[in-house]
């Protein structure tokens, strides 16, 4: 039942002596009155709002509203379109927000008079909780709270949360937070929850936050139900490329059943959700490294489609790891497109395992087992170009070398001779020159990797040139326009102009041509001479060929492996790169059966989190 406080039998002071049409006022609610016509047929219940006169009919009926219908009443009112703000409702439009006050007000009332409506009993721990954090988002500044099992922790941040979010507490002060974005846009920004545990991201879903939405509707402190949303990492979501590949070659029948259950339109794209695989099986369908512009499943793909939804400005909270939170972090650090949408406030839950993340995330990280691999992956590949297969095994032999040498050097510093899984690491001048070398050699091999990439792709193109328009294409001396224009600026015009020079494009061109004039079309001259110089072929042709300037696009499958070992070895240059400033870091060695582990973590970890964390100005 509503509470009594929630609408009055009076109409307001500034109301006071107006005069009804639609009937004798008999409750005023969410500065609604509720109007009581009598007919000859019976009654009419007629809502108006008292500040706007827009009016709504609410019911009909052959007998007047009985006191226990009341509430229910109050609570279709509060539904209906023209309502406007109840003594509880936080939600306020663009350019109106509510005090500190009065956000105060609704939060304290919410644990008094909303929740205990739900069975919950009040509990002053939980109220002063939420008051410091309120407090802490109003001041914009950064707090760290602890609490006794049974307080009532979430939901002691969940409420002064999304109050201040609903009731645009702090948009003055997120316009200088965020000065590119839009005013209107300020209070959509998200809060943002990141926790240790699976287990609290699902509770905070399908628990918390659904039964919160709902207790705060019914006591109209929100208007609009909350929406939530859980973010991951994209190793935790299916790619259906990789689903299908790998579905190819499984072999057992139970697992390729589970497998096809898992394709699109009605397979899930959550990894986690599924439990009949294993974790190799995940690995090998699990989006791995960068989404390609030419894979065939990419304008029907579910991952991407469920990527935009989370960018969306209209999810209240979004949940999170550590990692994750820590990962979009160093992106916007480091200038990169940030992985959550820009955030009001940050609740880090289960914070004593934080720091232990941070040192994770913030570290670097060199496996001796990685120059291992990128040997054996170097001379796996076909290389089109003998030359080039030889200079790329040899570099990455050094790599491999460099990599030998730099591991047995600290290992012989270290003094590991006594089986331990960790010890210190003291990275000296013969040391940091091996790590100077492996950022070198991994330099020249990307460069070689890349060269080859492109000859590759310009194979590929013209492969696609002969089976599409089946031109003969063995006149272009691929080798010989890639050596006479050295510049990618050049080289593309190049092999453009090449591929249009063919003497079946030719002629392909001129039928179009010839076709379109002779077709009949409106009397715009400008556009017709217009379209006489422009061909679709062409502009097929172009458009194929212009994805050579994009050194990490592929254009067939074979240019893909090549791209993909590329980003590898990129990877493992800043890894050894993370290490040439050795002196800024704190390292140490990770020993295990199968290989050793270079790691570090900034000495100076404290203040890049503050830099880049703490003072952001977000509470």
């Amino acid at each position: 039942m509503a509470d009594l406080q929630e609408y009055t039998r009076e109409l307001p002071k500034w109301a006071a002596g107006r005069v009804f049409t639609d009937g004798e006022p008999i409750l005023t609610a969410d500065e609604c009155v509720l109007c009581e016509l009598d007919t000859d047929k019976g009654y009419i219940y007629t809502a108006v709002n008292l500040r706007t006169d827009k009016k709504i009919v609410m019911s009909r009926r052959k007998s007047p509203l009985r006191t226990t219908e009341v509430a229910a009443m109050v609570k279709k009112i509060r539904k209906s379109g023209i309502s406007g703000t109840s003594r509880l409702q936080a939600d306020r439009p663009v350019k109106e927000y509510i005090s500190f006050e009065k956000a105060r007000n609704i939060t304290n009332a919410v644990f008094t008079e909303v929740i205990p409506r739900s069975g919950f009993a009040v509990r002053n721990e939980q109220i002063d909780l939420a008051n410091h954090i309120l407090n802490t988002i109003n001041r914009r500044c950064v707090t760290l709270a602890e609490a006794e099992t049974g307080t009532g922790k979430t939901y002691g941040y969940l409420v002064p949360a999304i109050i201040a979010k609903r009731g645009r507490l702090n948009d003055f002060w997120n316009t200088a937070l965020y000065t590119d974005m839009p005013y209107a846009d300020m209070s959509k920004m998200p809060i943002v929850i990141a926790t240790s545990s699976i287990a609290l991201q699902r509770a905070i879903l399908t628990e918390y936050i659904p039964q919160l939405s709902q207790m705060l509707l019914d006591g109209g402190v929100i208007k609009e139900p909350l929406t939530a949303i859980l973010r991951k990492g994209r190793e935790n979501y299916i790619c259906e490329r990789n689903l299908r590949t790998h579905l190819t070659f499984e072999k057992n029948p139970e697992t390729r059943e589970t497998l096809k259950n898992l394709l699109p339109p009605f397979g899930v794209i959550d990894i986690a959700e599924t439990d009949k695989l294993t974790s190799h099986i995940k690995e090998k369908i699990c989006v791995s490294g960068r989404c390609s512009d030419m894979c065939k499943y990419r304008e029907t793909c579910r991952y991407l489609a469920f990527r935009e939804e989370t960018q969306s400005m209209g999810i209240d909270i979004q949940v999170c790891n550590h990692n994750y939170l820590l990962a979009d972090t160093l992106h916007r650090a480091n200038g990169q497109q940030p992985l959550i949408p820009n955030y009001q406030t940050l609740v880090i839950d289960e914070a004593h395992k934080f720091l232990s993340v941070a040192r994770t995330m913030y570290g670097s990280e060199l496996s001796e087992q990685t120059a291992t691999d990128l040997l054996n992956n170097v001379g796996r590949l076909a290389w089109k170009r003998e030359n080039y297969q030889i200079l790329a095994r040899r570099s990455a032999k050094k790599l491999f070398d460099e990599s030998v040498k730099l591991f047995r050097r600290l290992t012989a510093i270290g003094n590991h001779n006594d089986g331990k899984e960790r010890f210190t690491a003291v990275i000296d001048h013969d040391a940091g020159r091996c790590i100077r070398n492996l950022r070198d050699i991994s330099d020249r091999l990307i460069e070689q990797l890349r060269d080859e990439a492109f000859y590759i792709k310009v194979t590929e193109l013209l492969a696609w040139v002969r089976e599409r328009y089946n031109a003969d294409i063995s006149g272009i001396n691929v080798i010989r326009l890639i050596s006479d224009n050295p510049e990618l600026n050049a080289r593309v015009p190049a092999i453009h102009k090449a591929i249009c020079d063919l003497k079946e494009i030719q002629k392909a061109v001129a039928i179009e041509r010839k076709n379109f004039i002779n077709k009949p079309v409106s009397n715009n001259t400008e556009r017709q001479v217009y379209r006489k110089f422009k061909s679709r072929l062409l502009d097929a042709i172009w458009k194929r060929t212009r994805l050579l300037y994009k050194q990490d696009t592929p254009i067939g499958s074979l240019s893909e492996r090549f791209i993909r070992l590329t980003w590898a070895v990129m990877r493992f240059r800043e890894q050894a790169a993370a290490f040439i400033n050795y002196a800024e870091l704190i390292c140490w060695i990770e020993a295990d059966d199968s290989a050793k582990k270079l790691c570090a973590i900034p000495k100076d970890l404290g203040e890049k989190l503050f830099k880049d964390r703490w003072g952001k100005g977000i509470s």
